[in-house]
């Protein structure tokens, strides 16, 4: 697919806004690998927010009706921020979802589990560097790609330093009770030097 050309920050911030859509749509039908129909939103979206025919909103607005309206079973996060070699193997940060009733769920935040900086990539080689779960997918803020193994994808080598150029996102799911009346969603700083920033978030009922 032709490389979207940036001349401006404004045009960089619509690009971004745009590879999220793109990343939307193909989190939306489950697809393992961005197909034509996703490319197409990503430019008709960037295109119409260069000429000024279509305009950025908060992506929160369609999810405050849902946790306003009742049930959900899932909620899906994107999150950057950072985190450093000191706060390895234990708590960074604390998702909370509050339920009507007084209860609560919570995903805790672990480096480097399911939470990672927004520059870096981790050297995982099952050995001194090794993971208890699966990679967390991450969204490429550069270019809207979405995968768990971005080292393979960008080509990114070594065991320091393994920069990534524009830097990265975490996608997660946080299973909710669907039988519960949901009040609040929110994100909690629990280790020291460590930012957690909440980009998006997906409610399914």
């Amino acid at each position: 697919m032709a490389k979207q050309k940036v001349e401006t920050v404004r045009e960089l911030i619509y690009l971004s806004y745009a590879n999220l859509a793109m990343a939307h749509t193909a989190i939306d039908k489950k697809q393992e690998k961005y197909g034509t129909f996703n490319f197409m939103i990503r430019a008709r979206l960037f295109k119409g927010l260069k000429e000024g025919t279509m305009n950025m909103r908060t992506i929160f607005d369609d999810e405050k009706i849902k946790l306003q309206s009742g049930q959900v079973s899932n909620a899906y996060f994107m999150l950057a921020g950072t985190t450093n070699h000191m706060q390895t193997h234990f708590v960074n940060g604390l998702i909370v979802a509050d339920y009507l009733d007084g209860s609560s769920d919570t995903l805790k935040l672990i480096n480097p589990e399911n939470w990672c900086p927004i520059e870096q990539d981790y050297y995982v080689d099952g050995k001194a560097f090794k993971l208890k779960t699966p990679r967390p997918y991450r969204v490429h803020f550069k270019t809207g790609l979405v995968s768990n193994h971005l080292e393979k994808e960008l080509g990114i080598e070594g065991v320091y330093g393994r920069k990534i150029d524009g830097g990265a996102g975490v996608l997660l799911d946080m299973p909710l009770d669907k039988n519960k009346k949901l009040r609040k969603i929110y994100v909690e700083t629990i280790a020291n030097d460590v930012i957690i920033g909440l980009m998006s978030l997906t409610l399914q009922r």
